[in-house]
């Protein structure tokens, strides 16, 4: 085996490979470069982290977040993760993020304790299949654990909902969550779970939008919210015009129906010469052609002006931008226009589920049974923003407006708005939740533990070695909030044997136990499910790996060893 590269970085040459003590080392490294990121920001005592992100207009933001996935996040924007198995392990827990949007943190800080734990047993004399075979064994008693622990919770139960809200908030706000955030949340998931009695919740029905000029509040139907575009700037093939700040409806406009597409309106695309030619496309060789198509295109403009005017429509909604003369001509016949609906894209989705609408791609897919109608519009500036809102829909649809002191406390606040909107929907759908502060860790490692004398054999070390690193992240959640791990894992171990106390977790203020049913302070199942399962297939994927190969490694070194029986 070539020897280690100079700085320690096995990296830094083009022809190497790992095993044994080199490859543990190595992957050692990966994860703890990756878990020394987050440890600090874990709990409702978790240390702050000064992020640079990109915003929502792609413009530079630096938000003070202490959440994991944040600062996780942040890195992958910019220059990714060069260690590979940095970068293997941060992409595992993404897919937590993506679809739970919280746990990642957990699933890092499980991968690491049961990492760490099954190289000392391994250094021990246990196999890597023994270690392996004993976490699958303590992962199927957890969720026996988590069987009895967990309680229903139906879309109805507001308190519980509050309490899941509250508990999701509460470390990204520092512990103190404002009431009126709550109730946003709250309210808004019910809302969405009447519509289909709580079997499925979109939560993509609700926009969450930030300024300092509004009230902190719910609304139904959607806010589009609109600016100048830098790539407008930039485009020299059409008539552009400083964006228009004039608001189109200054009084709200009633009982409104609208189209909806999605695509530019070309009416060249499909032209036949608009009517000079029997053959298809744009055929320009004269003075005279040039006047002629001309005419011809002004009036397929005015044609199909004229045509939307006469199915009704009272609003063009466009997710592109629509060209000035064709927009005007729009006007002249009673059709407003409200273009650059792309960024969020979800919002074209939006509108239609608001207002019964379809959206098309070309002008003519626009029928009559494909138009929506919308109760109330009216369009207002905020900040440096215009804001079209669409009410008083027949469908659901909702926009959550944050009022945010500063931009950097937007982006984060909004983060954590929309987290609270989708773990809340879990919840709800799920229809079950477990204690927090801990409790449900700890719980779980008690029944692993005494599950390992069960076990017998070198499986037995492994089965307990997954309840200690359960009991790990219960300790970082201590040391976080500035008390002695020794302390608090010996109350609550003592609690839980001598009063069967299973919800018993952690008063991260005081530092002493705390019933987190009775404190309010609960969590979906699935998050703290998945956050272990995603923990244990990494740890076991990285001990079973006994080899890194370059591509440039030479393969004859490792010439498979014969078995003999």
């Amino acid at each position: 085996m070539p020897s280690e590269p100079p700085n320690s970085d096995p990296l830094s040459t083009s022809d190497f490979s790992l095993r044994d003590e080199e490859l543990q080392r190595f992957i050692q490294q990966g994860v703890d470069s990756v878990a020394s990121l987050v440890k600090t920001t874990y709990g409702p005592r978790g240390m702050d982290k000064l992020v640079e992100l990109t915003g929502s207009k792609n413009e530079r933001v630096f938000e003070v977040t202490n959440s994991g996935t944040a600062v996780l996040d942040a890195i992958q924007r910019g220059d990714g993760f060069s260690h590979p198995i940095a970068a293997i392990l941060v992409d595992a827990v993404d897919t937590i993020n993506r679809d739970l949007h919280d746990g990642s943190t957990a699933a890092i800080l499980l991968t690491q304790a049961l990492l760490d734990r099954g190289y000392e047993l391994i250094d021990e004399g246990l196999t890597p299949t023994d270690v392996v075979v004993g976490y699958a064994l303590a992962a199927e008693e957890l969720g026996q654990a988590f069987d009895e622990l967990a309680r229903p919770v139906t879309y109805e139960e507001t308190n519980r909902l509050e309490q899941v809200a509250r508990t999701t908030m509460g470390p990204r706000l520092g512990g103190e969550v404002a009431d009126s955030y709550v109730e946003i949340v709250v309210d808004a998931i019910q809302g969405l779970a009447a519509e289909t009695d709580g079997s499925w919740i979109d939560t993509k029905q609700v926009k969450v939008v930030t300024d300092p000029g509004v009230e902190t509040g719910l609304h139904d139907g959607v806010i589009v919210t609109r600016w100048p575009r830098g790539a407008e700037a930039s485009d020299s093939d059409r008539s552009l015009v400083e964006f228009d700040w004039d608001s189109q409806f200054p009084d709200p406009v009633q009982n409104v129906t609208v189209a909806i597409i999605d695509s530019e309106i070309d009416l060249e695309e499909t032209s036949t010469n608009f009517g000079a030619g029997n053959y298809s496309g744009v055929h320009i060789d004269s003075v005279d052609s040039l006047e002629r198509y001309r005419e011809g295109f002004e009036a397929e403009q005015r044609k199909l002006a004229e045509r939307l005017a006469s199915l009704g429509v009272d609003i063009l909604i466009s997710q592109v931008r629509v060209d000035d003369d064709l927009a005007h001509l729009f006007n002249e016949v009673g059709v407003d226009v409200v273009d650059r609906v792309e960024t969020p894209e979800a919002d074209i989705d939006r509108l239609a589920n608001a207002t019964g609408a379809t959206v098309v791609s070309v002008p003519d897919s626009i029928t009559a049974e494909r138009l929506g109608t919308a109760g109330r519009v009216y369009e207002h500036t905020a900040t440096d923003e215009k804001w079209t809102r669409f009410t008083r829909c027949d469908g659901t649809a909702y926009t959550v407006t944050l009022r945010t002191p500063t931009e950097h406390n937007a982006e984060h606040l909004l983060n954590v708005v929309e987290d609270a909107l989708e773990v809340t929907a879990i919840a709800a759908m799920d229809e079950q939740v477990l204690p927090g502060a801990g409790a449900a860790q700890m719980t779980a490692a008690g029944a692993v533990t005494d599950l390992a004398p069960s076990v017998g054999g070198r499986e037995a070390l492994a089965v307990a070695a997954f309840g200690a690193a359960l009991e790990d992240t219960v300790r970082t959640l201590a040391r976080n909030a500035g008390h002695d791990t020794i302390d608090v894992i010996s109350e609550l171990r003592s609690v839980r044997a001598n009063d069967g106390g299973e919800s018993i977790g952690l008063n991260v203020t005081t530092g002493e136990y705390v019933d987190a049913w009775e404190a309010g302070i609960i969590e979906p199942r699935r998050v703290l499910s998945q956050a272990v399962e995603t923990g244990r297939t990494n740890a076991t994927t990285f001990l079973a790996t006994d080899a890194f190969l370059h591509p440039n490694t030479d393969l004859s070194q490792f010439t498979p060893k014969t078995e003999h029986r």
